[in-house]
C-alpha cells in the first residue's frame, strides 16, 4: 500500500511522541485508531486511550486493535465528546488532536481548549489541522472548504495563534507535513508546557480582554 500523506503525518506524531519520552497518551477523536495502532507497536507507551463520540469508529478500532492489545491492558477506548472531560480518563503525559479541531464549531473551541489545557493538563499537547494555503492547489476558491464536515480551516499564522493562553505561557513548535506530490498538507503544533488550571483561565480571560 502506498505510503500515504496521512501515514506521514501519523509517522512525524509518533516521532514527537517518542522522542518526548511520553509514555501514556490520550487521543482525542482517535476515529477508528490509526494512531492508536501505530503507538501499540512500541513498549514505550504503557498507558493508551483513545476517546471518540462515534460508536461505530471504537467499534471498527476495537475490531482491528484486538490483534494487538488482546494480551495487554494498554489501550482504552472511551466514547465521549472530546469537548468534555471524560473523568474516566486517567491522567496521561501527552495529549493529540489528529485533524480533529476543524470538525467543532468555533463557538465550543473555547471548551476544546479549556478541556485539554485545564484538565487534561498534559505535559505534551500535539494537534494537526489541514493548512487552508495548500487549499488553491486543490482547485478550491477563496473560503472554499476541503471537506462538508469542517468548520473551519486555517494557516499557519492563524494556527500559530490558537489558542490564546499559548501565546506567552507555553512553549511552542510549528510545522508543515507535505511532500512534493501530495498537496494534501497539515500544520501540526506541538505544545511543551501546560497551565494549571487557574493560570489557564487567567490568560484566556486576559487575552480575550486585550
Amino acid at each position: 500500500m502506498p505510503h500515504t500523506l496521512h501515514d506521514e503525518r501519523l509517522d512525524l506524531v509518533s516521532g514527537l511522541l517518542l522522542n518526548a519520552n511520553a509514555t501514556s497518551v490520550l487521543d482525542l477523536g482517535c476515529g477508528v485508531g490509526r494512531l492508536l495502532s501505530r503507538l501499540l507497536d512500541y513498549p514505550q507507551f504503557t498507558l493508551i486511550t483513545g476517546i471518540d463520540i462515534s460508536a461505530t469508529a471504537l467499534a471498527l478500532a476495537r475490531s482491528e486493535l484486538r490483534s494487538k492489545s488482546l494480551s495487554e491492558t494498554r489501550l482504552t477506548l472511551i466514547v465521549g465528546n472530546f469537548t468534555q472531560p471524560q473523568h474516566q480518563a486517567q491522567v496521561h503525559d501527552a495529549v493529540t488532536m489528529i485533524e480533529t479541531i476543524e470538525h467543532l464549531d468555533p463557538a465550543r473551541m473555547s471548551a476544546a481548549e479549556h478541556t485539554v489545557f485545564a484538565h487534561y493538563r498534559p505535559r505534551l499537547a500535539v494537534v494537526t489541522t489541514p493548512n487552508r494555503e495548500y487549499n488553491p492547489l486543490l482547485g478550491l476558491a477563496d473560503g472554499c472548504l476541503r471537506d462538508s464536515d469542517h468548520r473551519f480551516e486555517w494557516g499557519r499564522a492563524r494556527f500559530r495563534a490558537w489558542p490564546p493562553a499559548w501565546r506567552s505561557d507555553m512553549a511552542t513548535h510549528c510545522t508543515s507535513v507535505a511532500s512534493a506530490n501530495r498537496i494534501r498538507s497539515s500544520v501540526v503544533r506541538v505544545n511543551t508546557h501546560s497551565l494549571s488550571a487557574s493560570e489557564f483561565d487567567r490568560s484566556t480571560l486576559a487575552a480575550t480582554r486585550g
